[in-house]
This record gives structure tokens, sequence and C-alpha cells, in this order.
């Protein structure tokens, strides 16, 4: 699992800027990194393919402020939950977990474990009696569970599975992410917009945008596409390109979000719309 407050600015930038090339049937020439030389314009590199200019811009983002931080505490909060309930599921299908976000981080150490406790022993005892939907599907009828000693509603939920056979996932459940999701977008926007925009002005560069994100439950391209294009009707037009890399899962995923008037939703053909980036054949750029 990646570090989650983390991201990997150099390689993502390497994995689009690879992706331009091949397109491009071009290598990359005369490459500069402003954000090191103290330029009025700092973004992360600047480089030519066959006669264009191209400049990049990187940015990490998630679903809602805070959110990664939580998965980061994951370690401490639930994997004792996932692991105290190992082996003790039935064996044929999967089991969800779902808690509301950050709901446990506030908690003293003692309180975390007697909660951890609580939820192991009542998911094994809980677990057998749940019904199993078909087609991997959930049952709808679940309603949230109080369980004596624990300060939050949960939900359990069992489902068919070919891999995850005896295995327990945990979600956090957010509210009102999409819109949360909006604010956390135009911000990243508001912020990365103006440099790109300098170098498209100043030195007719073609602006790329290249969002990362490594969030395992709430984010994937839909969604974040999705804010982007709300986000730039409200601001107007980001960057010439936007990508977006997932990097919480090996091999990492670029997926195209927007280029000129075309965007994911227009697009068709799967290999179009994403494809795969190795990060062992990444090169950092940018040393970050």
């Amino acid at each position: 699992m990646p570090n989650q407050l983390r991201f990997n600015e150099g390689k993502v930038c390497d994995a689009v800027l690879q992706y331009l090339e091949r397109r491009a049937c071009a290598t990359r020439t005369a490459m500069r990194f402003p954000d090191k030389e103290g330029h009025p314009a700092p973004v992360e590199l600047v480089c030519t393919l066959g006669d264009q200019l191209y400049a990049m811009e990187h940015t990490g983002i998630e679903p809602f402020e805070g959110h990664m931080r939580g998965n980061a505490e994951d370690e401490r909060l639930i994997r004792p939950i996932v692991t105290g309930v190992a082996g003790r599921l039935p064996p044929e299908e999967e089991f969800e977990l779902q808690i509301p976000a950050g709901v446990m981080e506030g908690l003293r150490a003692r309180d975390v474990a007697t909660v951890q406790r609580l939820l192991i022993d009542w998911i094994v005892g809980y677990a057998p009696s749940l019904w199993i939907p078909l087609r991997g599907r959930k049952d709808t009828r679940i309603q949230p569970t109080h369980i004596p000693g624990v300060p939050f509603a949960v939900k359990l939920h069992r489902l068919e599975s070919r891999i995850f056979r005896g295995e327990l996932h945990v979600v956090h459940v957010a509210s009102d992410v999409e819109n949360r999701r909006l604010e956390r977008v135009t911000i990243a926007l508001k912020k990365k917009t103006p440099k790109l925009a300098i170098w498209k002005k100043d030195a007719g560069a073609r602006t790329v945008l290249v969002l990362e994100e490594n969030d395992i439950q709430l984010t994937n391209c839909h969604v974040v596409t999705d804010a982007v294009l709300r986000s730039e009707h409200m601001l107007g037009r980001a960057a010439d390109e936007i990508y977006l890399v997932t990097t919480s899962f090996t091999p990492w995923q670029v997926h195209f979000v927007r280029v000129g008037d075309r965007s994911y939703f227009d697009l068709s053909d799967p290999d179009e719309r994403s494809w795969d980036a190795h990060p062992a054949q990444l090169s950092s750029l940018t040393g970050r």
C-alpha cells in the first residue's frame, strides 16, 4: 500500500510525459524545472516535443480535507479489527464493514482498544447470520447498527467473492462527498491555473495539468472528471490537457480527463480512456 500522506510528483509527471511522447512520436528535449529556477511561473517542468513547447504542473488531490490523513491512521485504528477477525469469518464470502469517516480519530487510546474489541466480537458473531445477495450486490435492507459501547453506528455486508474469501474490508463513509470533492478540486485549479496560463501566454506552451490520487475508497476517474468539468465551467479552462494518475495500486493507472474539448465521458475506447504505468519504469523527474 502506498504512503497515504505522500504523492509521487516526479514519477507521475514522467508517466504522462511518456504518453505525450508516444502520441507525438517525439522524444523530450530541452527539459527545464522552473519550480527550481525561481521562475515567476514555477511549474514542475517544461520541455519540447517536436516543435511544441509543453508546460506541466502536478497536484495531488483528495476527496475532502483530512481524508488522506485519515487513511494514514488506518494502520493504527482499523488494521487491528481486520486482523482480529482473520480466520474467524465464513470462508466462502467477503465482508464489508462501513463506518463513518474520521469517527475513531478523536478517541483516546484506551477507548480505541475497547471499540476495536467490541467490533471484532460483534462482527464474528453477526457475520454468519447475514444474507448473501446474488451477483456481488449488497443487501439494501441492512440498517445502521448501534453496538453497546461503540459510539457510532456501523453496517456489515456479506458479499459473494471469488478472490477475497473470508476477508473483511473496512469502508469509511463520508457525507456530501461530491460537493466536498468539488470544493477541493476547485481550490487546486485556482492555485495551478495562473502558472500554466503565463507559460501559454508568454511562451506559447501547450499546458498540461496532472492530477494524482492515491485514495482506495472514494475516488475514481468518473467522479474526478465530473468535478473538474464542473469546476472549469465556473472558473474557465485550467489547461489544454488534464490527466489523472491513480497510484493506490500497481501498476498505476493514467486516465484521460480532458484534452481540448474532449473529456473522459466522450471516449468509448477503454484503451484511450485509461492505460497502465509501471512505477519501476518511471523516473522521478523533479526529485519528488
